[in-house]
């Protein structure tokens, strides 16, 4: 995987297998070990009717393989990338540097552990002052395997922070959970919805 020097640790197979064994220790809960209504919601995902383009070769490879190592079936695999990039590892938002197969943001790829962010040379002194190494982070994103692991870690850990309830934790992934949190805490619907429903087609009527 195209990783800077301080992530190099991921290249070496034991010690990253090491390190998803500690996250998924952290985060216990995945769709397969769940109680049997949340697993019939992943096992009976379908394809969206329209706008579909799911991930194929060695791009599907490393997404099933990677969300299903999380937990995932495929058909999460194929709804989240196909939302998400249209299957195409280098696309990026017109706004932001989310990236990869499931368009993670740098600040969610260092919560499961994958740091891209260096010190502000204009500012060397402060610890706080911190810049995207944005041409290390762009080429670790465009590797379909790198970017699927780390989308798949990321749907694990909201998975768990939504206490294990599907449609929360896409909401989430969609807006962040504070963004989240003030819309529930106001009685308000949860922003975007649509994301729901396309991750969930025929499965979630926005409640």
């Amino acid at each position: 995987m195209p990783l800077p020097p301080h992530l190099q640790w991921a290249n070496d197979p034991a010690m990253l297998s090491n390190y998803l064994n500690k996250f998924n220790q952290q985060n216990p809960l995945n769709p397969s070990n769940a109680p049997k209504a949340v697993q019939d919601v992943y096992g009976n995902m379908q394809a969206p009717d329209v706008n579909y383009s799911p991930p194929t070769g060695a791009n599907r490879d490393a997404a099933t393989f990677w969300y299903n190592y999380e937990g995932y079936p495929d058909q999460y695999a194929m709804n989240k990338v196909s939302f998400e990039s249209s299957g195409d590892p280098n696309a990026h938002p017109k706004k932001g540097n989310a990236a990869g197969l499931a368009q993670v943001t740098p600040q969610t790829a260092e919560a499961v552990g994958f740091n891209f962010f260096k010190q502000n040379p204009d500012k060397p002194n402060d610890p706080n002052a911190r810049v995207l190494d944005l041409e290390a982070w762009n080429a670790a994103m465009a590797d379909p395997n790198f970017s699927s692991m780390v989308g798949s870690m990321v749907s694990r850990k909201y998975f768990n922070q939504a206490g294990g309830a599907p449609f929360r934790a896409e909401a989430g992934y969609r807006n962040g959970f504070g963004a989240l949190n003030d819309a529930e805490s106001a009685g308000k619907p949860w922003p975007n919805p649509g994301y729901v429903k396309k991750m969930f087609p025929g499965q979630w009527n926005g409640q």
